[in-house]
């Protein structure tokens, strides 16, 4: 499988800042750094499952990063976090513990950031990447009725509404500075 491009939900973007001290830039080198690759569940849209992935930043920081691996070779983050350092006396009592089931993605993402993956990590198989990010997509939130006039005009305009949105926030950014 591969990777292309990988997409920031803005409420992911703050998470990771303010729960785990995790930026978009670390997660990003972790997975140009050929990280070691798990499924971890079946996705909640046919063909688009969830995986971890467990690599090092450029920096030397490990780290953990949950994503969904979208039909388009996206991949859309989920969570991230650093890896929990094992001992000897852990890592033999960790095999004795087993993975749970898991209703929701939001049900997975939940349990591993408050349990250690590096317990569960045998019982989830091997998967393969190839993982060439040429771009990131951010997704923002907008209201219903901004999106409907927004769609409107850009059909009116014959442009693509996420080119119209671009132009004037550019526009309204250059007037800023």
């Amino acid at each position: 499988m591969k990777i292309d491009d990988v997409i920031w939900l803005r409420d992911i973007v703050d998470k990771l800042a303010w729960k785990h001290g995790v930026d978009q830039e670390e997660v990003e080198k972790v997975l140009d750094n050929q990280p070691k690759i798990r499924f971890a569940k079946k996705g909640e849209r046919k063909g688009e499952d969830v995986y971890m992935a467990l690599g090092q930043t450029y920096a030397g920081r490990y780290l953990a990063v949950f994503f969904v691996y979208k039909k388009t070779k996206e991949a859309l983050i989920l969570s991230a976090r650093d890896m929990v350092d094992r001992n000897e006396n852990n890592m033999a009592k960790s095999k004795t513990k087993t993975l749970p089931e898991f209703d929701s993605t939001t049900e997975l993402v939940d349990f591993f950031d408050s349990h250690d993956m590096s317990d569960y990590w045998e019982q989830m198989p091997e998967a393969d990447f190839e993982i060439k990010i040429k771009r990131r997509k951010h997704l923002i939130a907008l209201k219903e009725d901004v999106v409907m006039k927004v769609t409107r005009i850009a059909k009116a305009k014959k442009v693509l509404s996420e080119a119209l949105i671009n132009t004037w926030l550019r526009e309204k950014l250059q007037q800023a500075s």
